[in-house]
């Protein structure tokens, strides 16, 4: 990570600003630098690279979305053993950026396409949008059962 511009210190006894912490984490100073090249690679790269000059969106959430949609449509099918243990191909991500200005949606929706041409069932009935709480997660990651049939009839 790049080491911030400014030297004040998160020090709250000196600060009198209680958003200045808040305000600091948004400086782009101190994002840490983006992927290498050598992340791009194959396919995954070929197809951020591919979408990249068409979009707002950043070359590396393209990258991230990609990894990620194609660990979830191959669900724990495949693997890549290492001795003993199997590397399946799910992977967990957490895109951040300012809300209408980072393009996470934007970089989702190119990846989105893709795979929904690949796997109408996937896109159909393993997509879940509009979370807006925790609650609302475990919602839609819980185990149905005959309670639930009943609550939304």
């Amino acid at each position: 990570m790049r080491k911030p511009q400014n030297s004040k210190t998160a020090d709250s006894s000196t600060n009198t600003d209680p958003l200045s912490s808040q305000r600091s984490l948004s400086s782009h100073d101190e994002w840490p630098e983006p992927p290498s090249e050598k992340a791009y690679y194959g396919l995954a790269g070929e197809i951020a690279h591919a979408i990249e000059p068409h979009t707002e969106a950043d070359k590396a959430a393209i990258l991230i979305q990609f990894l990620v949609a194609f660990g979830n449509v191959v669900a724990r099918h495949a693997y890549y053993q290492v001795e003993a243990v199997q590397h399946h191909t799910n992977l967990f991500a957490v895109l951040v950026g300012d809300s209408s200005k980072a393009r996470k949606g934007t970089s989702w929706g190119h990846v989105e396409r893709i795979f929904g041409e690949l796997d109408s069932v996937w896109k159909n009935d393993r997509l879940t949008t509009g979370l807006s709480s925790g609650e609302g997660l475990i919602w839609a990651v819980r185990d149905e059962d005959e309670e639930d049939e009943k609550d939304e009839g």
